[in-house]
Order: structure tokens, then C-alpha cells, then sequence
């Protein structure tokens, strides 16, 4: 039965619940980039730029350049602009030529 289990629910994705929970209560910054990256993998297009900020916020300045680039995308200019002068404040000096 849990293999069954698994084997039907492997390209499930999780309730957008847990991506606001996983955002609220994990605290270090590489993991919480990480499950930007799974909530975007598994198109959770409207939980990955909360995820992506919030490793952003805790200083992760790899999660700066995705949620960047997210943004840009999705041609959001005001937003690209202000995720990196986040970045530059936080010390990416990419970011900072690039603003």
C-alpha cells in the first residue's frame, strides 16, 4: 500500500499550506531556497517568490538572483529592481552594477 502510494502521488505537489508553512518555520536560508526551487519546479508559481524572498531576507543571495530572474520573467520591472537593491544592500555586488 505505500509503495502504491507513492508511486501514484510522485508528481503530486503539496497543498500550498505547506509551502506557507515551510516559509513561516524554516530558518536557514539554504533550504528555504531549496523549496523555492521544488515549489517552482512543480509550477507553485504563487508560493516560490514568497520562498525565494524570504532566503533572500535570511541573506541568501543565490535565492536573490532566482527570485531576480523570476520576476523578470514575468516582466515585473518595479520588483527586479527592488529584489536587487535588496541584494546589493546585502552585499552581492553583481546586484549593485546591475541596478
Amino acid at each position: 500500500m505505500d509503495h502504491i502510494g507513492r508511486f501514484e502521488r510522485r508528481f503530486a505537489a503539496p497543498p500550498a499550506s505547506f509551502w506557507r508553512a515551510a516559509q513561516a518555520h524554516v530558518f536557514e536560508a539554504h533550504l528555504v531556497r531549496a523549496l523555492g526551487r521544488a515549489a517552482e519546479a512543480r509550477w507553485r508559481v504563487a508560493e516560490a517568490p514568497g520562498l525565494y524572498q524570504r532566503a533572500l531576507d535570511l541573506r541568501d543571495l543565490k535565492a536573490g538572483q532566482y527570485l531576480a530572474w523570476l520576476w523578470q520573467e514575468r516582466e515585473r520591472p518595479d520588483e527586479v529592481r527592488r529584489v536587487q537593491e535588496q541584494a546589493a544592500m546585502a552585499g552581492d555586488g553583481e546586484a549593485w552594477s546591475s541596478c
